[in-house]
């Protein structure tokens, strides 16, 4: 072949060659641009800790996160749900806030305690929040069976409690697992609010009742207000008094140093405005302006159990001011 072939034959050679590199590079870009904008079609439309395939709606609903999360992740929303749920507190001087209420075994405050972050087996185990409020075992009776208690918040807790029913001291209260604060003993007078929510779930069996312990004067007078129970005899006893405070519907009464006030309609979620609660003890003479606040609590006082029953907390808040 001459020098003019040759010429010929490499310049074909090269502009082959050429036009394959570029269709390579194109082949290649139109994969990559296929695959980035796959990945970014999957980027707008699922969020970290939704499953797979789960559309996120322009607007989400805190009903909608709970519904599509892991459990884990379900029961840490619960609970900051419950947190932020109390309602706005006002004194009882203004229009009242409305108040909150749940049927006996809705549980609507909330699910249980999923993830401890304690627990304890000893009489008087506790645990104290940053906000003042604690939780303790409260086994106080010296013939109180076996109970664990495990927290998650000061607002959501339960109790594991085994209480038998002693043939010497039938149907005796055994222990009150509970949250509580204390106060350094400033005089009723002296606040403008206090109100609480609450909110439990309790087995359907045993001897029981769920109920706020108020103590005041220095420890030397108790005033409990219950919001259910199950058998724990003639409550409210012969004698007690009607009472509405705060849209609710009570029977009260007295005995001794002791103060029982008892909800006509059980609810298992809602709440209390303690502040009226005490002024309505005024008005009958069971309470003065002078006395003294000394703690505030809420749990469920056990007195028998058919063996090992499990006791939620669900939800409390406390606001005292």
């Amino acid at each position: 072949m001459n020098r003019v072939g040759s010429t010929a034959v490499r310049t074909m050679i090269i502009v082959a060659v050429i036009a394959l590199v570029g269709f390579a590079a194109w082949f290649v870009n139109r994969s990559t641009g296929a695959a980035t904008g796959a990945r970014s079609a999957a980027s707008n439309a699922h969020v970290d800790g939704l499953g797979p395939g789960v559309p996120v709606p322009s607007t989400t609903s805190s009903d909608q996160l709970r519904a599509n999360t892991s459990p884990s992740a379900t029961a840490s929303a619960s609970r900051s749900v419950v947190a932020s749920a109390a309602p706005s507190v006002r004194p009882s001087s203004s229009a009242p806030a409305q108040r909150l209420t749940g049927q006996p075994g809705s549980d609507s405050a909330g699910q249980g305690c999923t993830k401890p972050v304690w627990s304890s087996s000893e009489k008087q185990g506790k645990w104290t929040a940053p906000d003042d409020l604690y939780v303790n075992n409260n086994m106080w009776n010296s013939e109180a069976g076996p109970q664990d208690i495990y927290v998650c918040t000061a607002s959501n807790f339960y109790a594991v409690s085994d209480q038998p029913n002693l043939a010497s001291d039938p149907g005796s209260v055994k222990t009150y697992p509970s949250v509580a604060r204390n106060f350094d003993d400033p005089t009723i007078s002296s606040f403008h609010v206090i109100t609480s929510t609450f909110g439990e779930s309790i087995p359907a069996e045993g001897n029981w009742d769920a109920a706020y312990d108020i103590w005041t004067d220095d420890w030397n007078n108790e005033i409990m207000i219950w919001n259910q129970e199950r058998n724990q005899g003639q409550v409210p006893p012969a004698g007690s008094v009607a009472a509405t405070i705060d849209r609710q519907g009570f029977h009260a009464w007295r005995d001794g140093t002791y103060v029982g006030i008892y909800m006509n309609t059980f609810e298992s979620a809602g709440s209390v405005n303690i502040l009226d609660v005490f002024k309505w003890l005024e008005t009958e003479g069971w309470m003065k302006p002078n006395d003294t606040l000394t703690a505030i609590g809420y749990g469920v006082e056990i007195s028998v159990t058919p063996g090992p029953e499990t006791f939620h907390v669900t939800n409390f808040s406390l606001t005292a001011n």
